[in-house]
């Protein structure tokens, strides 16, 4: 009688235990799952930002009609943007060993959709085909321009805001590969201090379109950022024009990779370039543009959570690092991109950061859905 109850027993633990690991198998996340819903607890869902990269690398590599692909992904993405919604995400704590893992891989494949654009397109091309329309540079330039604006957008603002030197460094060299390494000094000293102010170059006022708004924002930005640094060394007596000016160490970087590309790449090599760093700085300048537009706050105020435009874009969220909760990252900069969540007292975008493309770029859609 005793074994017959130790059989029916174990029987019954075993029966448990394979009920809770078909429970298990249960919840693990299908692809569909990762891709259109913004709850789940895994990371996995960010590894869809490698793919503008990476899409970029193949059509540098195989060339011609493949030079479309990241155009043809935006193509994708800006109907969806506004189509699929999820405000519901939820805040993933992790020990930055994944996240950070991601935001390491995102830094080399920009750089590797450098190095290939510059190899294949501008080298191999030039030397053997000549310049022409063949070449098919032209899509190569926005597709890359494109992918590269998306990746600082997400990945280098992450690493800026990090508090360990190296991250800072690593993401303000993401930005110094088009350019834009001022950006780290303007954005920590000045955008998150005067946000929503008329002086901060990335607070949009009502009824500004985005061409006026980019022009003043390349101007300000750089001349801000100049200020910060030289301020700091003036009140200390010595010369800002030294290599501990992160402005001035950042923009001779920049200067000396252009000169590289120059000498290896030519005149047409360094003109193509520079005008993917355009596109790129132009794509993350349209982003700003959005995430501030026409919100104003009281000089006496503090920053809450009505001063940043958030989306509950689950294309955004994916593919831009949750860069969309931007209210949340506003009242909490230390919260990493796994953390920010939707804010319910913050203004809500019709779309997020690839819908906003045609509506920046014809400013009555714009002001049509942003007012004017």
């Amino acid at each position: 009688m005793d074994n017959t109850k130790q059989v029916i027993s174990s029987t019954e633990q075993q029966a448990n235990e394979a009920d809770q690991n078909l429970t298990k198998v249960e919840n693990i996340p299908t692809a569909k799952e990762i891709l259109l819903s913004t709850k789940t607890q895994s990371l996995n869902k960010y590894y869809w930002a490698f793919l503008p990269l990476v899409l970029a690398i193949i059509g540098n590599i195989l060339g011609g009609v493949f030079t479309f692909l990241p155009i043809l992904l935006f193509i994708i993405l800006i109907p969806l943007d506004f189509i699929v919604k999820d405000k519901s995400k939820v805040e993933i704590k992790d020990k930055k060993t994944v996240s950070n893992k991601i935001l390491f891989w995102m830094v080399g494949l920009q750089v590797a959709v450098i190095v290939t654009f510059l190899w294949k397109m501008v080298l191999v091309n030039r030397s053997l085909y000549g310049i022409s329309f063949g070449d098919w540079i032209l899509p190569a330039i926005l597709g890359n321009g494109l992918v590269i604006g998306l990746a600082v957008s997400g990945g280098a603002h992450e690493l800026l805001h990090r508090r360990e030197q190296n991250l800072k460094d690593l993401g303000t060299a993401q930005l110094a590969l088009v350019g834009y390494g001022h950006y780290t000094t303007e954005h920590i000293q000045g955008h998150h201090r005067n946000v929503g102010y008329a002086n901060d170059p990335s607070t949009a006022s009502k009824g500004q379109n985005f061409y006026s708004f980019f022009i003043n924002a390349l101007k300000q930005e750089f001349s801000d950022a100049w200020n910060y640094e030289a301020t700091r060394f003036i009140k200390k007596n010595l010369s800002p024009n030294t290599m501990d000016n992160q402005v001035f160490k950042w923009t001779i970087y920049s200067a000396f990779f252009y000169l590289a590309i120059l000498l290896f790449c030519g005149v047409f090599g360094l003109f193509s370039y520079l005008m993917i760093s355009l596109i790129a700085v132009g794509y993350h300048a349209m982003i700003v543009y959005s995430q501030h537009y026409g919100l104003v706050k009281d000089p006496d105020s503090r920053v809450d959570d009505t001063i940043s435009w958030q989306t509950d874009s689950v294309m955004t969220e994916n593919f831009v690092l949750g860069f969309g909760n931007h209210s949340d990252h506003h009242t909490r900069v230390t919260k990493t991109y796994t953390e920010i969540i939707q804010k319910e007292d913050g203004p809500l975008m019709p779309c997020g950061y690839f819908g906003i493309i045609p509506l920046a770029l014809i400013p009555p859609l714009w002001f049509k859905y942003f007012g004017k």
